[in-house]
């Protein structure tokens, strides 16, 4: 039957040739069903922390009906209806482990009575699992850090303790878990040396959450380290040594250190540095005698160590060319130079170098061939000799020591007198007239200016001057054609010479200007001009004279 209820049964014979048709009727009543319920859970088997699902399942059913469910962390689940024989109700998040029990109670309908079921099933612990992590992430040795339990989920209370390769670390046992956060932690104050750290933590659990562990190779780092070289003294001349040291910072505990150079003046490689006492994380060593002069670059670097990092860095020397001192030297340098003579130089090192050149200059221009002359490395002396000089004046001579890669440069300089002996150019001669101002340069070559002088007197109104010069006014009477004899004269000796001077003079008649004479009687006259005239004035007659007298120029 499908349903309950009163069912009537009827029952007809059609009857036969002996019988007659007949009907029977017969009504009974159809009783309700007795189903069964039938409990089961998702997960089967729950742990803390999850959710469970719990279905009843009626049957037999007509689908009708609903389920009340009943149970600790169940709510809402009233009259839950039928679906397909079953209903569902999904629990809260279980919170603590132990014994469950769920009941469901079927409402029946119209078919079927009311039914019942339970189930009784033990909440377990929750398994967990704990993450072990450090700050900083990547530390150094011999530094502080800090490890971090993290158990998930997160439980409800429970201690972790951290331990390294010999045991629990120093204060890090029985920490307590956070409630809210499931992380626990730790300080270490000081890490051991480089290296892989093989660290572990350990979860106590409780009643609700089950034991874990976890595990960190905790990669130790070396410690970086600078390297920085100190050299004294720095300056330093050339030839001379620098002393080295070499410093590591922080101090490691052992290593190295090596110091190379450009110029190969140094031998400092694997110098032990000192990891205890004042000179602690440093090492020094010497310089050989350095060469050449400049900037003698330094590579330095440290070694490393089981524990510290290596390093390199970079320093200089400034080696100083030795100072030299240029002088002129008095026994072989010409006190003074002569036009048309070579002139002889000579300079001397001190101290004597190890070579090099000097190159002599001068400002007039006459040392051309001198331009590099080497170093005598013996004596220290470089000596020149000029060509024939052609230019007079005061010579300023420098000479210059050129630097070389131990010594440095010097100059020295010498004002050298180029003289040139005295004499006259040609023509020498001059002329003037009376009365008329007079303005004549001589012709005078000589260095030092020579001092010209006449050995006779000149005519009257004129003078000579010591530089040549000839000025004034010849006086009245004092023309002619005179022969004055000269004398230049200097430190390199005298010159004569002879001025040809002319004095024009304009004649002026000096004699009466008119003759009384008798016929018959014989007669004279004589013209004469004023003294001095020159040149020697000449006469000729305009008109006649009278008869038998006759006029001539003598």
């Amino acid at each position: 039957y499908s349903q309950a209820g009163t069912d009537t049964v009827s029952a007809s014979f059609g009857g036969n040739a002996n019988w007659a048709p007949v009907t029977s009727r017969q009504s009974f009543s159809v009783a309700l069903a007795y189903p069964g319920v039938t409990i089961s859970l998702s997960p089967s088997q729950p742990v803390v922390g999850e959710s469970v699902t719990v279905t009843a399942t009626v049957s037999p059913t007509d689908g009708g009906g609903s389920v009340d469910f009943s149970a600790p962390y169940l709510s809402g689940c009233g009259a839950v209806a039928l679906s397909g024989g079953a209903a569902s109700c999904t629990s809260a998040v279980l919170s603590a482990a132990g014994g469950w029990t769920v009941q469901a109670t079927y409402s029946g309908d119209a078919n079927f009575h009311s039914a019942g079921g339970f189930t009784s099933v033990t909440i377990e612990a929750a398994p967990t699992a704990v993450a072990l992590s450090a700050d900083p992430p990547s530390p150094q040795a011999f530094s502080a850090v800090t490890l971090t339990a993290a158990v998930s989920p997160v439980p409800d209370g429970g201690t972790a303790t951290f331990s390294g390769p010999s045991g629990a670390l120093p204060g890090c046992s029985g920490v307590p878990v956070a409630t809210t956060t499931g992380v626990a932690s730790c300080a270490v104050a000081r890490l051991p040396g480089a290296g892989t750290d093989d660290l572990s933590v350990s979860y106590s659990g409780d009643t609700d959450y089950e034991a874990s562990t976890g595990v960190l190779d905790l990669v130790v780092g070396k410690i970086p380290t600078s390297i920085i070289v100190r050299v004294t003294p720095n300056p330093v001349q050339a030839g001379q040594t620098s002393m080295l040291t070499v410093s590591v910072s922080p101090v490691p505990d052992a290593g190295s250190v090596s110091v190379t150079d450009v110029d190969g003046d140094l031998s400092c490689s694997g110098v032990a540095l000192a990891s205890s006492g004042p000179h602690a994380g440093s090492a020094s060593c010497a310089t050989s005698a350095l060469s050449p002069a400049g900037n003698d670059a330094l590579a330095v670097s440290y070694s490393g160590s089981g524990n510290y990092q290596s390093a390199t860095g970079t320093g200089s020397i400034a080696v100083e060319r030795d100072p030299s001192v240029t002088s002129i030297l008095a026994t072989g340098t010409d006190a003074y130079g002569v036009i048309g003579q070579d002139l002889h130089l000579s300079v001397h090192l001190s101290p004597v170098p190890s070579g090099g050149t000097v190159e002599f200059t001068d400002s007039l221009g006459e040392l051309g061939a001198c331009a590099s002359v080497a170093v005598d490395p013996t004596s220290g002396d470089a000596s020149c000799t000029s060509g024939a000089l052609t230019a007079t004046g005061q010579d300023v001579v420098t000479a210059t020591f050129e630097q070389t890669p131990v010594e440095a440069a010097s100059s020295t300089s010498l004002t050298v007198p180029v003289e040139e002996a005295p004499g006259f150019t040609a023509p020498l001669s001059a002329s003037f007239s009376v009365g008329s101002p007079a303005v004549d340069q001589l012709g005078v070559v000589g260095y030092p200016a020579p001092q010209v002088s006449a050995t006779s007197a000149l005519p009257g109104g004129l003078s000579l001057s010591s530089s040549g010069a000839i000025t004034g006014t010849p006086a009245a009477g004092s023309g002619g054609s005179y022969a004055i004899p000269l004398v230049a004269s200097n430190s390199l000796g005298s010159a004569p010479a002879t001025l040809d001077l002319v004095i024009d003079q304009v004649p002026a008649v000096t004699s009466a200007t008119g003759l009384t004479a008798a016929y018959g009687v014989d007669a004279a006259f004589s013209i004469t001009t004023a003294g001095g005239t020159w040149p020697v004035p000449s006469f000729t007659l305009s008109g006649a004279v009278p008869a038998g007298m006759a006029f001539v120029d003598n």
